[in-house]
């Protein structure tokens, strides 16, 4: 699995805001990334989706808890001013 640190910044606000989940459109502005983004994270289990209307909702999964937790051990340099 390859993450960028925009990856991560996206799965700490994602496991920050819990249960709640946020809007895609709000996470990632542009339309062609945002797709591909969601899409990239979903498929290696970090986040899960749920579409409503025109929209999608994302939430990070048990295992983007986990991995944040393991990269706050190891590599905080990652998660800093993020």
């Amino acid at each position: 699995m390859v993450l960028l640190k925009s990856h991560v910044r996206i799965l700490k606000e994602l496991v920050r805001r819990g249960d709640r989940g946020m809007t895609a459109s709000k996470l990632i502005a542009k339309r062609e990334y945002r797709t591909k983004v969601i899409k990239y994270l979903e498929s290696e289990g970090l986040v899960r989706v749920t579409y409503s209307g025109g929209g999608m909702r994302v939430y990070a999964t048990e295992r983007a808890r986990k991995l944040l937790e393991r990269l706050e051990k190891e590599k905080p340099e990652l998660l800093v001013n993020s």
